[in-house]
């Protein structure tokens, strides 16, 4: 089982992209940018709902880590990681975009 201290520390990191994530993708879509993913497109039409959408799935994955962590040791962890680096690539590619707008 994932020890309290992990989780908050790998949520606490997640949380953090998340933030970024969404001043980011502000940024872009408020310069002339759009939204790649059509799932997201209409979660960024509102800065408070894409807020809302990322709370609850920082909660989502929580719950989620906990119990694969109770099912298969070490996989809440995994997830973690896994989401983490996901959001690490998504956030690069924000900046990749933001830079377009200043050349």
């Amino acid at each position: 089982m994932i020890p309290l201290r992990q989780h908050i520390i790998f949520s606490s990191i997640l949380a953090a992209l998340f933030v970024i994530d969404i001043l980011t993708t502000e940024q872009v879509l408020s310069l002339g940018g759009g939204e790649l993913n059509p799932f997201m497109v209409w979660i960024t039409s509102s800065m408070i709902l894409h807020a809302v959408i990322k709370a609850l799935l920082i909660a989502l994955v929580i719950a989620v880590a906990h119990v694969a962590d109770e099912r298969v040791p070490r996989s809440g962890i995994a997830l973690y990681g896994i989401l983490i680096l996901m959001y690490c690539g998504v956030i690069v590619n924000n900046i990749y975009a933001l830079g377009t707008f200043y050349r």
